[in-house]
């Protein structure tokens, strides 16, 4: 992106923000990057869980959805990382220091996790002025930003207790003691736990093992989400109604309104 690009998405950005000033809960803007704006669509419709997809691809983190699109002018640093900051500094200039809304970038590894792990650490110091730090899951202390890494993470062997990112685990892996040490968020494919899409009401046996799903994760003090949902208002309302932390979506504008309708009916 070029510097008068950027400036101007910048600017659009604070304008919007005056407009939808209100963060929406639990929306997980599902392979952001697809979107015309990448990151900016999801800020401006209220987003505070963001998803990228990664690839190491000639030395660089680079942001795509399968290794036939990659383009190095589209890496996690320039897509994501460079403006996070550039809007917090923004944000801060203009007299807002609490940073009290919190983002979530979920960064979704798909090359070896192990190779990329190096490549990753070092560009996350670049920003770790604005990174929460965590000792395993602990957060030492809460910057405006929480990393959360997820598909092929590097093998917990190769982490210092001290990192900037969590882990993002398959719900299959709750009585995985390996793991669950640097792990904040669990999630799986809808699809692997439940067949309705939407369409009528979900029968009772479903509805009684999303309950139980969501118990057994709250019980280990971790966030939940599914992915592959049916990206549809019945099955977020069902997953909001039974206290599913993050619903998956690719329709940001949708589920903004219907968060919004759906709070007001509380």
């Amino acid at each position: 992106m070029s510097a008068l690009k950027f400036f101007f998405s910048l600017i659009t950005f604070s304008v919007c923000v005056s407009l939808f000033a209100q963060p929406i809960a639990h929306g997980h803007a599902h392979n952001d990057y697809l979107h015309e704006k990448p990151l900016l669509d999801a800020l401006v419709n209220g987003f505070t869980s963001i998803e990228a997809d990664i690839f190491l691809y000639k030395k660089q983190l680079v942001v795509a959805h399968t290794a036939k699109q990659l383009d190095t002018k589209k890496t996690l640093e320039e897509l994501y990382l460079r403006p996070i900051d550039s809007l917090i500094q923004l944000n801060r200039a203009n007299g807002n220091t609490s940073d009290s809304t919190r983002l979530i970038l979920m960064i979704d590894i798909k090359s070896s996790g192990d190779e990329v792990y190096s490549y990753l650490t070092e560009l996350l110091q670049k920003y770790k002025h604005v990174l929460t730090p965590y000792r395993k899951t602990k957060a030492l202390h809460w910057g405006p930003v929480q990393i959360l890494l997820s598909g092929n993470k590097p093998n917990v062997k190769m982490l210092e207790d001290t990192t900037l990112f969590t882990f993002d685990e398959d719900i299959d892996y709750r009585n995985d003691a390996t793991v669950l040490p640097y792990t904040t968020r669990m999630s799986s494919a809808w699809g692997n736990y439940f067949k309705w899409k939407g369409k009528g009401k979900m029968s009772k046996p479903e509805e009684e093992r999303l309950k139980s799903l969501v118990t057994q994760v709250h019980r280990l003090k971790k966030e939940i989400r599914f992915y592959h949902i049916p990206d549809n208002a019945a099955v977020w309302d069902v997953l909001l109604k039974n206290n599913v932390d993050w619903v998956n979506t690719d329709n940001l504008i949708l589920y903004r309104q219907f968060y919004l309708d759906y709070i007001q009916k509380k």
